[in-house]
């Protein structure tokens, strides 16, 4: 057993003030990273259907729908991060409902990628 003593957790504003506007604004643009990532690759994914690449079926309608679903997940993320900001809320009482926002978007990305790229494995 260890005898030290357990530190109290301090918020992040009581160690530098700066600290939480920088964190606020990490979580921001990576819902918008999530984003952009989504449309990308629902972009390259029409560009292999005009080039013939892939065929449409229910591999692409399902990998569509998880990067549109991330793409909405993630809006919704950053809209919901400014809205209880503005409510007055610190960044600390919404940690934990923030990441699960961010691995839904995340993991509905993830996901969609492994239908894309299993269709190719198949090949």
């Amino acid at each position: 057993m260890s005898n030290k003593k357990s530190m109290p957790k301090k918020p992040v504003t009581a160690i530098h003030p700066d600290y939480t506007a920088t964190a606020v604004e990490l979580q921001f643009e990576l819902l918008k990273q999530f984003a952009w990532l989504g449309s990308a690759i629902i972009g390259g994914i029409v560009i292999l259907l005009q080039l013939d690449q892939i065929t449409i079926g229910k591999h692409v309608y399902a990998a569509l729908s998880c990067f549109a679903i991330s793409i909405v997940v993630s809006v919704q993320g950053q809209d919901y991060l400014v809205n209880k900001l503005a409510e007055g809320k610190v960044l600390e009482e919404l940690a934990s409902r923030m990441k699960l926002i961010r691995m839904t978007a995340f993991s509905l990305i993830c996901f969609g990628a492994g239908i894309i790229v299993s269709y190719f494995w198949k090949q």
